[in-house]
């Protein structure tokens, strides 16, 4: 796969699904760890974006 390394549209949309699905959830979250593949980032990057427009909150991603 020449793309492994990027998140594919349906990933994006996992990452989003999976945020809505949090933030419906009405929990916080204290700390979000990722990958240091770009993929993962790039998810983790997604959650927190759309986590912080559903709630105002969202953590910064630790890449471990």
């Amino acid at each position: 796969r020449d793309n492994y390394g990027q998140l594919s549209g349906l990933g994006a949309q996992q990452a989003q699904h999976l945020s809505q699905y949090w933030s419906s959830q009405q929990r916080a979250l204290d700390a979000i760890y990722t990958g240091n593949l770009q993929r993962q980032q790039q998810s983790a990057r997604i959650f927190c974006q759309q986590l912080k427009a559903g709630t105002n909150q969202a953590p910064i991603p630790i890449i471990e």
